[in-house]
């Protein structure tokens, strides 16, 4: 019964171990708490299972001599070492590799393992944290052996790849191989220059082993001996070697010269002539091959066969490009913002959006929010509404108002002032702001169809309401003959001018019937009747007879 026991009791050791902790110092993991198993980063276990100190520099060990990791800035976890070496100075604050010491990076203009290589022998002084990054300068190799050191090259070298292959020696040496090396030899006394120890370099003149002939041919530079006879190989600057000869040639000439001495391919800038010696004319950088006088391209901004008038200041300026035609003066490249012409010499108008417009015509794309017209150069009426800075105020094509006319205005563009006594039955509405302009004539035909309709249908309304009205009556007078007659009368004060209001403000005066007020009235009489009306505008057949109301009427 007691083997039930030991897992609580492993249990309460656990638990008393994990409360109270170890007891041994600087211990990380201990398996009771006199004996420790593992310690604290900075220390060590020793035999007795106490936890001591990592030597100074250390930041990890595993006994008093040995580290296996350094603290910042220092190195060397050789054994017995115990990170006693201090990164260098050279190096960046990222410090140096535990082992071998070298910089984990280098401060500017210096590079190598331990960044004591300054960047002072590199091409164009470029260097990264290992090496010149274009090599070394003239005179200076990469040493692959000293981590990319710039070593100077062996003896007169002036250019070599490492200390025995050398690319090209000091006046006075020339190269020599023998067998993997190139090194630079001496000349025999004789030359102060040499391709070899038995064959000078002769100076200008001279030819032969020794440099101690005489070449003897005109403007010739150089020159062999070929089969006992002397020819030049080389000619002076100007001349070119023909046949063995030097002749001349202009250095002003493209592509040489020929037998007489005639430029090839033309002439070079500002030189004219067959052979290219005569010069042209100022501020000439192309003319005539016969005539330098006569300019082709000037050299600049100018213009005429003479380069004596200017180009307009307002030309467009295209980089390595001519500016204006050489004959006329005209802009080749445009016009800056504002001017046009062929000339560039003609102002945009102002209302030309960004003041550009076309070069041939003056014309604008856009115009300014206040302006209209092709050019641009008209401005909308100052009486159209301009309720909106963002928006043009006016048409471009004929400065129709966009928003409608100021309080007292009308017409298309804004610019017919309105009176009461002018147009009494619109101009009120106009003064006070009521009436909005409409700017389209297209708009006002709709609207004026539209009423014309409402006003006619209107009419005839009326019309069939009346005569419906007198039938009724007659055929209740003759079905009841006990019953008193009565006579409808039509109030035609009140009805018929009612109707001719109706048909002149519908806008329909003109169909069937003439405009006067008086006729209109009249023919709406003539269809209640069938004509039977008096010179008092009154039914015939009411004659004699009245109506019980004291008004005399009896109303529709």
């Amino acid at each position: 019964m007691y083997i039930g026991y030991i897992p609580v009791v492993f249990y309460l050791f656990i638990l008393h171990i994990q409360v109270l902790g170890c007891s041994t110092k600087h211990c990380a993991i201990c398996s009771n708490t006199e004996k420790c198993d593992a310690c604290d980063i900075g220390y060590w276990l020793g035999e007795h299972k106490f936890c001591s100190a990592c030597p100074h520099n250390c930041e990890q060990c595993t006994n008093a001599t040995h580290c296996t990791k350094c603290k910042a800035l220092f190195w060397d976890i050789r054994p017995n070492m115990a990170c006693g070496s201090p990164c260098r100075e050279t190096c960046t604050k990222f410090g140096c590799n535990d082992t071998t010491g070298h910089c984990y990076g280098c401060h500017p203009e210096s590079y190598g393992p331990y960044c004591y290589q300054t960047c002072d022998l590199c091409l164009n002084k470029l260097c990264n944290s290992q090496k010149c990054t274009n090599g070394c300068i003239d005179g200076y190799y990469e040493s692959t052996v000293e981590a990319f050191k710039c070593r100077k090259c062996f003896g007169h070298c002036t250019s070599c790849q490492s200390p025995t292959n050398c690319r090209q020696c000091e006046k006075g040496f020339y190269l020599f191989n023998y067998k993997n090396y190139t090194v630079c030899s001496q000349c025999r006394s004789e030359c102060e220059e040499c391709i070899s120890y038995s064959e000078c370099v002769c100076p200008p003149g001279k030819y032969g082993p020794t440099c101690s002939k005489d070449c003897n041919i005109s403007n010739c530079k150089s020159c062999i001996e070929v089969d006992k006879k002397v020819q030049c190989s080389e000619c002076f600057s100007g001349y070119i070697l023909k046949n063995g000869n030097c002749i001349f040639c202009s250095q002003y000439c493209l592509s040489g010269c020929d037998s007489n001495q005639n430029c090839l391919g033309g002439c070079k800038d500002g030189w004219t002539g067959l052979r290219c010696t005569e010069q042209c004319i100022s501020k000439c950088k192309r003319c005539d091959r016969i005539d330098e006088r006569r300019c082709e391209i000037c050299d600049g901004d100018f213009y005429t066969t003479a380069c004596s008038v200017s180009c307009s200041s307002s030309c467009l300026t295209v980089s390595e490009s001519v500016k204006c035609n050489i004959n006329n003066g005209m802009c080749l490249n445009g016009c800056d913002n504002g001017y046009w012409g062929n000339k560039c010499d003609r102002l945009c108008y102002e209302g030309c959006e960004s003041e550009t417009c076309e070069q041939s015509n003056g014309l604008c794309e856009i115009c300014n929010r206040m302006y209209y017209g092709q050019a641009c150069q008209k401005k909308c009426s100052e009486h159209c509404i301009d309720n909106d800075a963002s928006a043009t105020i006016c048409y471009k094509t004929n400065g129709t108002c966009l928003h409608g006319c100021k309080d007292g205005y009308g017409g298309d563009a804004c610019e017919e002032e309105l009176s009461e006594s002018t147009y009494p039955s619109t101009a009120k509405n106009q003064v006070t702001g009521m009436t909005k302009q409409v700017v389209e004539k297209d708009q006002q035909s709709v609207i004026a169809v539209g009423a014309g309709t409402g006003g006619g249908f209107l009419v005839v309304i009326v019309l069939i309401v009346s005569i419906v009205c007198i039938l009724k009556r007659k055929l209740k007078s003759n079905s009841n003959p006990n019953v008193r007659e009565e006579r409808t009368y039509v109030n035609t004060a009140i009805t018929m001018q009612a109707v001719a209001s109706t048909e002149i403000e519908g806008g329909i005066g003109n169909i069937g019937y003439d405009k006067t007020a008086d006729e209109t009235l009249q023919s709406v009489y003539e269809r209640l009747d069938n004509g039977a009306i008096d010179d008092q505008h009154q039914y015939s057949g009411l004659e004699g007879h009245t109506d019980q109301h004291d008004t005399g009427y009896v109303n529709i």
